[in-house]
């Protein structure tokens, strides 16, 4: 995938990679091949990674499904959303805005 630089407008091929924050925190970030800027994508732990997976699973059980009976991996779906958007807030809060 290629993206555009906000800082000197070059273009380069995206190439994302980890770097280690408080304890078992993440930043995935990338960065411009031409002016050398960092950016950070987002941040990750041990729980988004748990949560994105979960959220994955579920996802793939509930279209092999009939409607009527997704009720309750539906619920469990959309709690599994909600808990990783909280924490995805919790940690943009602490790196990005913190």
């Amino acid at each position: 995938m290629l993206v555009d630089c906000d800082k000197c407008n070059g273009r380069f091929k995206l190439r994302v990679w980890k770097k280690r924050l408080d304890g078992k925190d993440e930043a995935i970030c990338y960065t411009c091949k031409h002016c050398k800027h960092v950016y950070t994508a987002y941040y990750q732990n041990r729980k988004t990674e748990r949560l994105k997976s979960d959220i994955r699973g579920m996802e793939n059980a509930i279209i092999r499904l009939p409607i009527e009976k997704r009720g309750n991996i539906q619920k469990k779906l959309e709690q599994a959303r909600k808990e990783l958007n909280k924490e995805m807030d919790r940690l943009n809060e602490k790196y990005a805005r913190g």
